[in-house]
C-alpha cells in the first residue's frame, strides 16, 4: 500500500469534517442530498408498510361480518385458524420487540379480527 495515498485520504476526510464543523455548510452537497433521500426512502417504506397493513387487515372484515351475522363457521378450518392466530400473535410480539409501528398495528388488528372468527368457530361448533 502506498503511504502517500492513505495520508491523502485521511487528509481529505479530516478536511471534510473540519469544514462541516467550522462553517456548517456541507462541502459536498450530493452527500447531503443522499441523507435526505434516505429519509424520504425510509418514509416511503413506512407508508408502504402501513398500506399493506391496512389492506391485509381489512381483508378480514367481510369474513368477520359474515360470521357475526350468520353464526356460521362450518367452512372455516379450526386447525388453520388456531395456527394462524398463534402466528399473528408471534408477529405482534416481534413487532413490539423491534418497535415497528406498521407491524404492530397490522398484527394487533388482524389478531383481534381473527380472534373474533376463532371465538365464533369455537362457540358455534
Amino acid at each position: 500500500m502506498n503511504r502517500g495515498s492513505s495520508t491523502a485520504v485521511g487528509t481529505v476526510a479530516f478536511d471534510l469534517v473540519t469544514r462541516v464543523a467550522i462553517d456548517g455548510n456541507h462541502p459536498y452537497p450530493s452527500l447531503e442530498r443522499r441523507g435526505l433521500q434516505y429519509k424520504i426512502n425510509s418514509m416511503n417504506y413506512q407508508i408502504i408498510g402501513l398500506l399493506a397493513a391496512i389492506l391485509t387487515t381489512s381483508a378480514f372484515l367481510p369474513q368477520v361480518i359474515r360470521v357475526v351475522k350468520t353464526h356460521s363457521t362450518k367452512d372455516i378450518s379450526l386447525a388453520m385458524f388456531i395456527i394462524f392466530c398463534i402466528g399473528i400473535l408471534l408477529w405482534l410480539i416481534y413487532g413490539i420487540m423491534i418497535k415497528d409501528v406498521p407491524v404492530i398495528i397490522a398484527n394487533a388488528a388482524t389478531f383481534i379480527l381473527a380472534g373474533v372468527i376463532l371465538f365464533y368457530k369455537l362457540k358455534f361448533k
